[in-house]
């Protein structure tokens, strides 16, 4: 209790009652805060060092961690037969890829070395004995583009009706003895068996076959070599009704080749003496 003036007389009062406006509240009476209260007190610095080190996860930070070491790569280096090896291996492959590419164009020149000959330069290079393959000169000379008539005149006596009759037996002798494909000899003997129903129908396969061009040798007249085509038109038309009919291998490239040589057409260059020969045997 403690007293109080009202108009000058004492006055007791409670002491509840009593506040002081200059008086701050006691520091006891003030609530935690709640980050106070989950945030731990900080340890000493010995006993948190000491933490980090029994702590596995204590090295969190980037600048705890210690810096990571890598082992050197190790570059084993090259014997010397390995070496070797290697560069031989290459070398190889080069020197076949040249052997090969010369061969190519061997077979190219011998194909086109007599395209567009004049009669005064075949003269002068078989006297100077630079005419290549002679075997080659003859073909071109004597048989290329000369028309053939004779059904077993353009297989050099093969007789359909003979290999038709080929058994199982005689096919695998023929691979085993000639180191050939069992499908090119079965090919051919599915071949003879077409021939003899394409001679039914058309009484010969000399009729079958002129009979595309109107039993007349085609003349395109050529200028230059590179103008021949590898197939034509017509090759292809004859090479559809082949495989129509059953025939293998005749593709429209292999039946401009034949074409060629049994004088179906005659490709020879106009430069060439044998272009104007031939037009006279029809």
């Amino acid at each position: 209790m403690c007293n109080s003036k009202i108009h000058g007389r004492p006055v007791l009062q409670p002491a509840s009652n009593r506040f002081s406006s200059a008086a701050e509240p006691n520091d006891s009476m003030k609530k935690p805060l709640l980050s106070e209260k989950l945030s731990p007190a900080p340890l000493p610095p010995e006993q948190a060092v000491l933490k980090r080190r029994n702590d596995p996860n204590g090295l969190n930070s980037s600048s705890e961690k210690p810096p990571a070491s890598r082992p050197p790569v190790m570059v084993r280096k090259k014997s010397k037969r390995e070496k070797m090896t290697a560069e031989a291996a290459a070398g190889s492959i080069a020197a076949a890829q040249r052997e090969k590419a010369t061969l190519l164009q061997q077979q190219r020149k011998l194909r086109t070395a007599h395209y567009g000959r004049t009669a005064g330069k075949l003269k002068s290079e078989r006297a100077a004995g630079d005419s290549g393959d002679p075997l080659y000169v003859a073909y071109h000379d004597d048989e290329w583009g000369v028309p053939v008539h004779d059904d077993k005149a353009a297989f050099d006596g093969f007789d359909a009706e003979e290999v038709a009759k080929f058994t199982e037996k005689q096919i695998n002798s023929i691979c085993s003895e000639y180191a050939m494909e069992q499908g090119r000899v079965r090919g051919v003997v599915d071949n003879a068996i077409t021939i003899l129903e394409v001679t039914k129908d058309f009484g010969s396969l000399n009729n079958y076959f002129w009979g595309f061009v109107n039993h007349k040798s085609l003349s395109p007249g050529y200028k230059t070599s590179r103008k021949i085509p590898a197939k034509t038109s017509k090759s292809e038309s004859i090479s559809k009704d082949l495989v129509r009919r059953g025939f293998r291998f005749g593709g429209p490239t292999v039946v401009h080749s034949f074409m060629q040589a049994a004088g179906l057409t005659n490709d020879h260059l106009l430069s060439c003496p044998r272009h104007h020969q031939l037009l006279s045997l029809h």
